[in-house]
């Protein structure tokens, strides 16, 4: 009797307990709202995580996801925010609430987000990987009421934690979701499409730092976008100040903004399993792409959608006008370490009217062949899947254009930001046996960025590819492995401050055809044969050469530039270390100065402390318009000169002659030359001048630089402006200050 009436008593538990797992590990508590072009659905996680959560639609109730339609699938990653998590390991998302509040998702809550292309109301409901049946437990409960108004109501950046480094630094941790179709040009007037149809709803995350103390209270302040390497270790983290890859790049920031951004894909891997190591190598990859199942792409994947750059630039967008930041647009720069580095170079190239400067460290050199996730997304070389972004010469742009460093990406664009990239003897990339630079590779790319005249800056050391092995010999590399720009002595050159100086609304001189000896046969320092130990274990190609951006001169007349090679320099390992050196300069990013195909232009370098005119010449704008002066021989500071180029036919108002005594612009200057428009100076010439108070000077006139007359004996007492009532209709004429 005992026994049977037991044996019913432990059938019944065992049924209670199938039946209370099963409904635990489910996914229940399915809600969702509208809010900021968005909807938000949340669900409560069961027990055990599937591969992944698939989300479905339908504008009516069901209970078969045959009769709706599927709007994402997300992986646990994804789902629970990953990515957000590096920043604290309890962090969950936070997301509007739909009233104008905040909900912050429990830790057992996951969460995906559709953008809405219209004014619509529809029931979500959330399933587990495989099954197929939905119920009232899994499906919200009524329509949600899904609005669109892109104008008032659009698709922001959500922050997710704000919070202080362990130097003091303040930060912010922001998130968005991507609009994922597979038709790129589907768009939001707000958000361009940044994923395929399988990515939907994916999740990213970015970070800003501020400086010491904060951000100014008025006035705009420049941002420096940082981008993290490819292996295992990139994420946005690794640009905090510190963490050892801000250490060995001297990258602190102390006058603006810090954006660290996060590319990493999630996929499945060959076990089936969720793989975090995945990145888009900063620039997108095919609709065709499936990251649900391991499949290279063909010859005939759909052309590869740039989803990744058009987040970024998305997210500087929202940065300079909807977020709470001042940024200054004209100085937004570029950081890139590893594959970070190649993305800066791709971006600079491709959007170069919105980028100031770019640094690249350790770029890989070549497409991403060794990795077989590349040919996931991007295909391999040998396919050179088109992009579905216009090239300069008409057609489209393709795969290895992206991965040529020496190719021009913009349609719009002739010039490209001042770069300057950082390669190593040392570094074994990846699973490589020989150091990239045995194979010439890297050796062929610096002659041929040297060949562009873009001006880039190129350096070179015996670095190996760790920024934390930049400082200390790595024990695993055979060869020495430590940077001489690190170590002993850290340069100043491509550090964050360093690079929030650019603007990309001012022209430049871009050195180009460095010779640092011109007494040795080909360029000078010598990058060698390709063996590591061989030719200058360290230098650069124009890395030296600097100028005065503060005295640029850039009209549809006239443009000038003071130049110098870095003398006075509290870095000693930036300070050239010889007197002279010789280059060509081609007139980058012009912002008047536009002279005709075919102009005749006439040029001279003179020197600045007494306008000694030390070479000149004359030659025609190319066929584009560019600008270019060869053989040019630059002294190191604190002798500086002045490059000036004009029509051949239309001399500059105001110049210089090489008499002793002429004042050098520390003392009082020329400021502007004007033709009055009215009254009794109508025509004349009105030179403004400026300078010491109290000083004594002549100022006088030339018709041909040769010959110098006086026109007036003053004294200064402040700014003022001269009229030369003396120059006839017409004429040519220059003018300088002399002591009497």
């Amino acid at each position: 009797m005992i026994a049977r009436i037991c044996q019913p008593a432990i059938r019944l538990v065992v049924v209670l307990q199938t039946f209370s797992v099963g409904t635990v590990a489910a996914q229940t508590n399915v809600r969702a709202w509208s809010a900021n072009g968005q909807t938000f659905v949340v669900w409560r996680c069961g027990i055990t995580d599937p591969l992944t959560y698939d989300v479905y639609r339908s504008t009516h109730p069901f209970s078969d996801i045959s009769q709706a339609t599927l709007a994402g699938r997300l992986f646990k990653p994804e789902w629970q925010g990953d990515r957000l998590k590096i920043a604290g390991d309890t962090l969950t998302w936070r997301i509007p609430d739909g009233t104008g509040g905040i909900y912050q998702l429990a830790t057992n809550e996951g969460l995906f987000v559709n953008t809405q292309h219209a004014a619509a109301s529809g029931y979500f409901a959330v399933v587990r990987n495989g099954s197929t049946a939905v119920t009232a437990a899994n499906m919200t409960e009524t329509a949600v009421v899904e609005t669109y108004d892109p104008v008032n109501d659009p698709v922001t950046c959500h922050l997710q934690f704000s919070g202080t480094t362990a130097r003091g630094y303040p930060y912010s941790v922001y998130a968005m979701w991507a609009d994922g179709r597979d038709d790129s040009t589907d768009a939001r007037p707000d958000v361009p499409i940044l994923a395929n149809a399988a990515k939907n709803g994916a999740p990213h995350v970015f970070a800003v730092y501020e400086p010491l103390g904060g951000l100014p209270p008025t006035g705009t302040y420049p941002a420096v976008l940082c981008f993290h390497g490819g292996g295992s270790q990139g994420q946005w983290s690794v640009w905090a100040p510190e963490s050892g890859v801000t250490a060995n790049c001297g990258n602190l920031l102390t006058n603006g903004i810090v954006v660290a951004h996060d590319d990493r894909l999630f996929m499945v891997n060959s076990a089936g399993t969720v793989d975090v190591n995945l990145p888009s190598f900063w620039l997108g990859w095919s609709p065709s792409m499936n990251p649900f199942a391991v499949v290279n792409l063909t010859g005939t994947a759909m052309p590869v959608v740039p989803y990744t750059q058009r987040r970024v630039m998305w997210i500087q967008d929202w940065l300079e006008k909807r977020s709470p930041y001042r940024i200054d647009t004209n100085r937004v720069s570029l950081m890139g370490n590893s594959m970070g580095g190649a993305g800066s170079s791709m971006l600079a190239r491709r959007y170069p009217e919105r980028i100031a400067a770019t640094t690249c460290y350790v770029p890989p050199i070549g497409f991403a062949e060794n990795t077989g996730f590349a040919r996931r997304i991007i295909g391999a070389s040998v396919q050179n899947l088109p992009c579905v972004d216009p090239s300069p010469n008409g057609g489209t742009l393709r795969m290895n254009d992206y991965w040529n460093f020496a190719a021009r990406l913009s349609a719009s664009q002739r010039d490209v930001p001042f770069m300057r990239v950082y390669r190593g003897r040392s570094e074994y990339v990846s699973s490589a046996t020989v150091p990239e630079w045995s194979s010439a590779t890297v050796i062929a790319a610096y002659h041929e960025l040297n060949d562009t005249g873009w001006g880039i800056h190129l350096f070179w050391d015996q670095r190996d590819h760790s920024p934390s092995d930049w400082s200390v010999e790595d024990p695993d590399n055979p060869l020495p492995d430590i940077g001489q720009w690190i170590s002993p002595v850290l340069t100043d050159r491509p550090s964050r401050t360093s690079l929030t100086r650019y603007r990309s609304n001012q022209s430049f001189p871009a050195f180009f055809n460095d010779d640092q000896d011109s007494t040795l046969v080909g360029r000078q320092p010598g990058l060698g044969n390709g063996d590591p130990l061989d030719g200058d274990l360290w230098g650069t190609w124009g890395g030296y050469y600097d100028w005065d951006q503060e005295t640029i001169s850039d009209t549809t007349s006239y443009w000038a530039c003071t130049l110098f090679l870095t003398g006075r320099s509290d870095c000693s390992v930036d300070n050239y270390p010889g007197a002279v050196s010789t280059a060509s300069v081609s007139i980058r990013r012009p912002q008047k100065f536009h002279p005709a195909h075919g102009a005749l232009l006439s040029w001279r370098l003179r020197r600045l402390d007494d306008g000694s005119v030390l070479q000149s010449g004359a030659g025609t704008a190319a066929g584009d318009g560019l600008v270019t002066v060869h053989g040019l021989a630059i002294p190191k500071d604190p002798v500086r000169t002045r490059l000036e180029v004009h029509p051949a036919s239309h001399p500059p108002a105001l110049g210089v002659g090489t008499s002793p005594g002429v004042i050098s612009g520390t003392l009082a200057q020329l400021s502007a030359v004007t033709i009055a428009s009215t009254g009794h100076n109508a025509g004349k010439p009105v030179i403004s001048i400026n300078g010491l108070t109290g000083l004594s000077l002549i100022i006088e006139s030339s018709d041909d630089l040769a010959t110098w007359r006086p026109l007036a004996l003053t004294t200064l007492s402040g700014a003022f402006d001269f009229v030369d009532t003396t120059r006839p209709p017409a004429a040519i004429r220059f003018y300088r200050l002399r002591l009497p």
